[in-house]
């Protein structure tokens, strides 16, 4: 047969080469399936051949060949296929056993593209290797070793590839990388994007002269080493990866190009890194949770390398976007700074000496600002004086006398060595602690002393200015003067104020505060309690804010940790930490440990780390430090609890997306799974066209940069579904997923969740206008998916009429809506019950043509511990539990003749597809059972009382509604039999026996 076909192959091969010279130069690439190339190397050995095993080099063929057009095409064609420089196979897997696919007549190859390629059977790469510039291997990989090492299927011992210098091998199943990446010394380029890698340990340290690394959309939660091979890297992509932190980037002093995108990086402090990137210039951080930040851009920029910003900022490229003068343009300071306050000129406008408190950092200083004496004016204007100390009459309320000036005195000195102390104790930034220097009956510090009027801060002088104005000779009637300034003349309250904020909004690492939150209690002392060993961490104060809870370093007063109230699940005490010392859970490090009690904080995080908070209070007073954290915490916690639970909780299936912040409902549910390894759907009562295209974010990006083919391609709806396909007779668990070009079947391959990558596996891509037929099954409990070309096919199995139902409009809408070029002409179809179908014959004379009396159900047969699919076929006078194998045409027993009775079924009268399981008459039917906390199980009690035998059928459902309408059918037909009301019992829970 391959004679015959032999000419008409080589033709179509030929007309492939009108511009053959492009193919020669390596301008195009040549495309071939592997089947074509099978079958062409048989042509080839059969007509030109044979060749031995070791056959290598350039094959000369006869300078006189014979006089056959059939040869002379092979040898021409043969020629042509040892000069292509460029190769791209493309694999389609086949029902039948996969045979060699030889490379041999490829002489001299400088690029290998190989697509869902199955490596065991490519012969002759090592007939190339070596002179391969480019390889590209996608969907074929689950170890690098099987192509570098073994070169596929010649299996031969590992040797250097000398001339590669780019390797392609994204879109691969690769889970670890190995040694076989020493043997591509001479490598540039390296893409490993879109696998399952989560370490790359010290495997690419030998890798040279690599220039580009793409290492993204994987699962590495650090930088890769790179070694001294580090020096040369230009670009390194770890996009979509799980990193939270940048550690190790310093090695990589050439890189100009770094993508860490849609990681894990929270704070900028992660950024210190980049400091020694002198020849970076372009940055995308976009994704990752710091990038949220109001002061994202500007902030990123106080962390590059000072040559970055002294020769060219304005050509570095952050996110995408050019650094704009804006951006150079320094954040709020990250600590406290000397603020100088100027002093004004003598004599200035009232508005001109306002004075807040001194925020320098000498100890000398005091607390409290005193506006200097001004001189006694030479003008003879007098200034009426009155003493503010005695009442007026238009007051509301009797005036409090002023202290005295030595009143003054005292307090300022109280103050002052209250104040030393302090910055003794926190340094610098005390300011941030400045609640602590308030204490009951004392006005707080550098807040200013009001009068009744509410309008005028009164600064009392201190020793100094006293002692000074005496010796003036000015007297009291100086101090009188400092003091009777009218409400006009004196500084507000907001601008007294004005220096305080500024420092407290400038000691804010983080950057300010949201709007609207306060501190709901003092900062308390604590030690954070760190891994299973009860680790202390070093001191630290532990503020609660309306929203937060901080975390914050005594010296420095950055903030360590900063923790949503909103993820707050519960705040308890746990016991005293003496008998947790005695047993080593508590670090004997930890001081006061044998008395502090520890605060226990639990957040629904998802970073494990963030979930446990365990705090060792050291707080003189510790239980009532912890009673007053508790007594806000506590309610927060409850409040947070009743949130989540009315939003369906972390685990009720619902997410919130970082870029849009829209919450959506996660589609993939938790399966079961029975000892068999069968799969049991929970399906939801409320499937609907709407729930459909309801998809989770990660999916969906999944889908977008994984799944679908074309760039244009859009996400459309999917179903969550068995599906049974051609060929085969197993069910495999798979999301049916429809865009608006094709259709794609991926199987779930694990458990379900993390990364949709890890556990989702494309099997299967149509076109939809390839689609050749749509078939809704029997009872609408189905769906049949055909298409032409290959002949291909799969049966869904929803089990569920209503959400078969709903796929198969929302499918048959997306067909309606494709351009009339690419629109199918394909129409749904109903499977009815008539003569012809295969399970006719068990009917019984009962029924009709016109109206067949039948109850159809796909349900779940429970045994023991395994779960087993099959079919309820229910008539007016048996059941029957069938097995039922896919049928791909209507082909079935003849129809009955007018006038045949049919006396029963019997196994030769029925489909080859279908065997009957159990079979009982309705008569032996006792009573079924059913349960209140399992709606979807039932038992069925039967009685034979010819031969007294007892036996149950416990079955599941897919939803109560079938159930119900099960027991509605199967009463009627029943009843009419005994004349009396079927018994249906109700018990509480399933018992399902071992």
């Amino acid at each position: 047969m391959l004679r015959g076909r032999a000419p008409q192959l080589t033709v179509s091969l030929l007309g492939l080469f009108p511009k053959g010279d492009l193919v020669l130069s390596g301008c195009s690439t040549l495309t071939l399936l592997t089947t074509t190339l099978q079958q062409l190397n048989h042509v080839f050995e059969l007509h030109l051949g044979p060749w031995g095993p070791g056959q290598a080099g350039f094959v000369a063929l006869p300078s006189h060949p014979a006089d056959s057009p059939t040869i002379l095409q092979l040898q021409f064609l043969f020629d042509i296929l040892q000069k292509t420089l460029s190769l791209k196979l493309v694999h389609i897997p086949g029902p039948g056993p996969q045979g060699p696919i030889k490379i041999f007549p490829f002489k001299s190859l400088k690029q290998l593209e190989l697509r869902a390629v199955p490596l065991h059977c490519l012969c002759g790469l090592r007939g190339v290797y070596s002179q391969l510039e480019t390889l590209i291997c996608s969907k074929s990989l689950r170890a690098l070793e099987e192509l570098l090492s073994a070169c596929g299927g010649d299996l031969c011992s590992a040797l250097p590839w000398l001339a590669l210098v780019c390797a392609d091998f994204s879109y691969n199943s690769l889970t670890a990388l190995d040694r076989s990446l020493h043997l591509l010394s001479a490598l540039q380029i390296l893409n490993l994007s879109h696998n399952q890698v989560r370490d790359c340990e010290d495997f690419l340290t030998a890798l040279s002269e690599l220039r580009h690394l793409d290492v993204s959309y994987n699962h590495l939660q650090s930088v890769p080493v790179m070694g001294p091979s580090g020096a040369v890297l230009r670009t390194l992509v770890l996009r979509g990866n799980e990193l939270r932190s940048l550690c190790g980037l310093d090695q990589l002093r050439g890189l100009r190009h770094l993508d860490v995108a849609y990681n894990l990086l929270e704070q900028h402090r992660e950024l210190m890194s980049l400091r020694m990137l002198p020849e970076l210039h372009r940055l995308h951080l976009e994704g990752n949770p710091l990038s949220f930040h109001p002061n994202h851009r500007a902030a990123t920029v106080q962390y590059l390398s000072p040559q970055i910003k002294e020769a060219s900022p304005l050509g570095f490229f952050l996110d995408g976007e050019p650094l704009s003068r804006a951006d150079l343009q320094p954040p709020t300071s990250s600590g406290l700074c000397s603020l100088a306050l100027p002093l004004p000129p003598v004599g200035g406008s009232a508005s001109e000496t306002s004075y807040g408190p001194d925020l320098s950092d000498s100890p000398s200083s005091g607390a409290v600002l005193v506006r200097p004496l001004p001189r006694k004016s030479r003008s003879r204007v007098r200034v009426r004086q009155a003493s503010i100390s005695e009442p007026s009459d238009t007051d509301p309320e009797p005036r409090t006398p002023e202290p005295s000036p030595a009143g003054w005195f005292v307090q300022q000195q109280r103050e002052l060595e209250l104040m030393n102390s302090f910055r003794e104790r926190f340094g610098c930034d005390w300011l941030q602690y400045r609640s602590h220097l308030e204490t009951p009956g004392t006005p707080s510090l550098g807040t200013p002393k009001v009068s009744d009027f509410g309008e005028l801060p009164l600064d009392p002088p201190n020793a100094q200015s006293l002692s000074s104005s005496l010796q003036l000779g000015e007297g009291a009637s100086s101090v009188e003067e400092s003091l009777l300034i009218g409400p006009e003349e004196g500084p507000s309250e907001e601008g007294v104020a004005v220096g305080m904020e500024a420092a407290v909004e400038e000691a804010k690492e983080e950057g300010p505060e949201e709007d609207g939150e306060v501190e709901l209690c003092r900062p308390v002392l604590v030690r954070l309690l760190e891994g299973t060993g009860g680790a202390c961490s070093p001191e630290r104060f532990l503020r609660v804010t309306s929203g937060h809870l901080l975390e914050v370093e005594l010296q420095a007063a950055r903030v360590l940790e900063r923790l949503d109230l909103r993820s707050l699940q519960a705040a308890e005490l746990e016991s005293e930490a003496e008998p947790q010392a005695q047993s080593g859970e508590v670090s004997a490090d930890c001081d006061h440990a044998a008395k502090a009690p520890i605060l226990v904080l639990r957040f629904s995080y998802i970073c494990s780390d963030r979930q446990l908070r365990r705090y060792l209070v050291l707080e003189p007073d510790a239980l009532a430090a912890v009673e007053e954290l508790l007594a806000i915490l506590a309610p927060t916690a409850a409040a947070s609890r009743l949130q989540a639970g009315a939003a369906g909780g972390p685990l009720g299936g619902r997410l919130r997306c970082l870029r849009c912040h829209q919450l959506s409902t996660v589609m993939i549910s938790k399966e079961e799974l029975d000892s068999q390894g069968g799969w049991i759907p929970k399906t939801s009562t409320a499937s609907d066209r709407r729930g459909l295209r309801s998809v989770d974010h990660r999916i969906r990006l999944f889908l977008d940069v994984e799944v679908f083919e074309d760039v244009q391609e859009e996400f459309q709806c999917y179903l969550k579904v068995p599906v049974v396909f051609r060929g085969q007779s197993m069910e495999v668990p798979s999301l049916v997923v429809v865009s608006d070009l094709r259709l794609y079947v991926l199987e779930v391959t694990g458990e379900m969740r993390g990364q949709p990558s890890s556990w989702l596996q494309l099997c299967l891509a149509i076109s939809l206008q390839d689609l050749s037929r749509l078939e809704l099954g029997l009872a609408g409990q189905s769906l049949r998916l055909e298409w032409a070309g290959g002949g291909g096919g799969c049966i869904l199995l929803p089990r569920e009429s209503r959400c078969c139902r709903a796929f198969l409009e929302e499918l048959g809408a997306i067909l309606q809506s494709l351009p009339p070029g690419r629109r199918s002409q394909v129409s749904a179809t109903k499977e009815e019950m008539i003569p012809q179908h295969r399970l006719w014959p068990l009917l019984g004379t009962d029924s009709g043509p016109e109206d067949p009396q039948f109850f159809y159900l796909r349900v779940f047969l429970i045994e023991g511990s395994s779960v087993c699919p099959m079919s309820l076929l229910i008539t007016p006078s048996t059941l029957y539990l069938l097995n039922e194998d896919p049928v791909w045409s209507q082909a079935g027993p003849s129809p009955p003749e007018a006038g045949e009775e049919f006396l029963g079924a019997s196994p030769s009268s029925l489909h080859p597809s279908v065997r009957i399981h159990e079979q009982q008459p309705l008569s032996s039917l006792n009573s079924i059972q059913v349960y209140r906390t399992a709606l979807t199980d039932l038992r069925l009690a039967l009685y034979d009382e010819v031969l007294r035998l007892e036996s149950f059928w416990s079955l599941r459902v897919a939803c109560p509604e079938q159930l119900t309408a099960l027991l509605d059918w199967i009463r009627g037909p029943w009843e009419d039999l005994f004349s009396i009301e079927l018994r249906v019992l109700t018990q509480e829970a399933l018992d399902i026996e071992p």
